[in-house]
């Protein structure tokens, strides 16, 4: 069912997991949010620099743990240093939980996989209430 209070959130996947991709994107546009993929941390810190600075910025970024050609930490770091502080979903597994240990100024949440597609949706909307 489609919130059209939602309809202006724009929303940021970035991983390398296709079908992770389709089924998030999925989730949430028909939760009525508009949703852009990248490929990879360079291919979503191109997409992220392009709209905050020519169209919407986006509300939110949710990124892989593992994200490749460009780590979620390093670019976080970019985006700190541009001064792009959107919230952040970190989705990882259980194996990765010991090895966050990062600090930032941006607000991060951590998803840890399995997760149902309520916990995933309730997350969403918490921060974008932000």
């Amino acid at each position: 069912m489609q919130d059209h209070s939602l309809s202006s959130k724009h929303l940021l996947i970035a991983g390398t997991e296709k079908i992770l991709q389709l089924v998030l994107s999925t989730v949430l546009q028909e939760a009525g949010y508009k949703v852009t993929i990248a490929t990879d941390g360079i291919d979503a810190l191109f997409t992220i620099e392009t709209f905050n600075f020519t169209k919407h910025p986006f509300d939110l970024l949710t990124l892989d743990h593992h994200l490749s050609k460009l780590s979620w930490q390093t670019l976080t770091e970019k985006l700190d240093k541009l001064r792009i502080a959107t919230p952040v979903i970190i989705i990882r597994n259980q194996e990765s939980r010991k090895s966050i240990n990062f600090l930032t100024t941006r607000i991060i949440k951590y998803l840890e996989t399995p997760f149902s597609k309520e916990e995933f949706m309730n997350t969403i909307r918490q921060l974008v209430a932000l």
